[in-house]
């Protein structure tokens, strides 16, 4: 009995004396953490900097900026189409007195408004609208340019209003093309009564028709010197859109530039880029003061449609 009680006497001290071992151990730990907490946790911030940014170097922001540009060459590469266009909720529906469409060669539909002019020597104005916006937002323009004895044709990209397809630059250029031979060939308007009118965006298919087919004049509104420079303002991505810079040096016909001052979408001096560049003995210039980039038909719409009329009778067409 008393062996048995011994034994367990002795393990119960030594289970005590344990305890306080560990006791002291973990005091012991205690102490060196409270003692090491600074330098351990500076220690883990800066690996965790260092596994996440790497070992500093004179070199790693020129990788940085080199992994960026590359990056936002492919999503402009890849996604310039989708970025650049931006079709609006449609503004209209078809209708036999206002709006139609024609058919391309694809079998897809693009829609147009055609006011006709009041006698058969009266300009007609043949028109691309701008990014984010349909023909219904110009109704009142179209309006007040037939009011001043114009003809006017004008057009929807594909995705927008009731044209049908996808916008890319290609499609585009394509329905202007269809635009064009339309109102030559089945509307029979002689090309040297038509003045080409773009506006922002719509200045890269006016551009691209002019290069191609003969005309009354150019006039450019807002245009930009390509694409994806109206945001980079410099040539830095490959695939961009629009070279209009490229294509108006090949312009020989009456040209008329116009741009806001106060423009922030597309800064005056593309658009004055492009009027240095064309070759034209034919061209002017018009910087409106107080202009900007959405406000030129609401705010300058007088100053605009005077000097369209001066342009036209400059160029032998009687409204």
């Amino acid at each position: 009995m008393s062996t048995r009680g011994d034994w367990a006497h002795g393990r119960f001290v030594g289970g005590y004396h344990l305890f306080l071992s560990n006791c002291e151990k973990f005091e012991l730990m205690r102490d060196l953490w409270i003692a090491k907490r600074p330098a351990i946790q500076h220690r883990l911030r800066m690996n965790w900097k260092q596994r996440l940014l790497g070992k500093w170097s004179w070199k790693r922001p020129f990788v940085s900026l080199l992994w960026i540009y590359c990056l936002l060459a492919i999503i402009a590469y890849f996604f310039g189409h989708k970025l650049l266009f931006r079709p609006p909720a449609r503004g209209y529906e078809l209708d036999k007195a206002r709006y139609h469409v024609i058919k391309q060669g694809s079998g897809s539909a693009i829609a147009y408004t055609w006011l006709k002019p009041p006698h058969d020597k009266a300009p007609v104005i043949f028109f691309s609208h701008g990014n984010a916006e349909d023909l219904s937002a110009y109704d009142w323009v179209f309006d007040l340019w037939q009011h001043a004895r114009c003809g006017v044709f004008a057009y929807d990209f594909p995705g927008y209003g009731m044209s049908e397809g996808a916008p890319t630059e290609a499609s585009v250029n394509a329905s202007a093309e269809t635009a064009w031979k339309f109102l030559r060939e089945t509307l029979g308007v002689p090309a040297e009564r038509v003045i080409i009118v773009g506006r922002s965006v719509g200045c890269g298919p006016s551009l691209a028709l002019a290069q191609q087919y003969d005309h009354a004049g150019l006039i450019l509104i807002s245009p930009f010197r390509s694409a994806f420079q109206s945001v980079t303002r410099v040539p830095i991505f490959f695939g961009d859109m629009f070279p209009n810079e490229q294509t108006i040096t090949s312009i020989q016909t009456p040209l008329l530039i116009i741009h806001g001052e106060n423009d922030r979408v597309i800064p005056s001096s593309q658009g004055r880029a492009l009027f240095d560049q064309c070759p034209s003995d034919d061209k002017t210039w018009l910087l409106l003061p107080n202009g900007g980039h959405n406000d030129i038909f609401d705010n300058h719409f007088d100053d605009l449609l005077e000097e369209m009329m001066k342009f036209a009778k400059t160029n032998g067409l009687e409204s």
